[in-house]
């Protein structure tokens, strides 16, 4: 008597029981092919030997992928968080000087304010006291010289090199704050969020956890091939 037999993918013209599951259409924020790599890599290790443990092999790596994209929503929060309170940051201390340098243009004006006549150029905006000397203009903030400065020190804290980070390090002292100080402003604002991603993830690992003991489940009934003695 011949016993059952595994099932035989190639009897399907498959290459494997996974090529027939459906592909999964990555995501705008996904590295191309980066869920096929993961997903090939996983049932290499979990080798499915029929086609349901293949249905539930795949269901689990698409548990395991969503906690994964998860725990970088949780990173990306926290890191979009940390530029944006560092470039806030760079914006209010450069306000705050160019402030400073308004009001001392401003009583500067109004010492010599006595001594001036207000004949000003139709075509240039210039402003001669009694010798002739002329005033310059008040300080301007110019935003757009703040923004890049903004974009390099948002490049260096994203950099990830030592060397850059070390430098957007000694700019953020001279701001009066530091990369922790930064973190603590920004978890007050985005605990929520990270709280409600991680309920997801746990929800996920009991998921998970569901799906492997069916996979165990199924395992232990395959088949045992051969025949019984006559």
């Amino acid at each position: 008597m011949t016993l059952p037999k595994m099932p035989d993918p190639q009897d399907f013209d498959l290459a494997s029981f996974g090529a027939m599951l459906w592909r999964r259409i990555a995501l705008p924020n996904e590295d191309p092919g980066s869920f096929e790599l993961f997903r090939d890599a996983m049932f290499q290790d979990l080798q499915p030997m029929t086609p349901y443990e293949a249905v539930i092999v795949d269901n689990l790596i698409r548990v395991e992928w969503a906690i994964l994209e998860h725990r970088r929503m949780q990173d990306a929060i926290l890191r979009k968080g940390m530029l944006d309170a560092a470039r806030d940051r760079l914006f209010a201390v450069r306000t705050a000087e160019h402030g400073r340098a308004l009001t001392a243009f401003e009583a500067q004006f109004e010492e010599d304010d006595e001594g001036v006549d207000e004949d000003v150029d139709e075509d240039e905006d210039e402003i001669e006291d009694q010798d002739g000397e002329v005033w310059e203009e008040p300080p301007c903030f110019d935003a757009d010289a703040v923004e890049a400065e903004a974009r390099v020190l948002l490049d260096q804290l994203g950099s990830g090199d030592p060397a850059e980070v070390a430098k957007a390090d000694r700019l953020l002292l001279k701001l009066g704050t530091s990369r922790m100080d930064l973190m603590v402003e920004v978890w007050g604002k985005v605990s929520g969020s990270i709280a409600r991603h991680e309920g997801i993830i746990r929800d996920n690992e009991g998921r998970r956890r569901e799906i492997q003991r069916d996979l165990e489940a199924l395992q232990r009934r395959r088949p045992i091939e051969g025949s019984l003695a006559s």
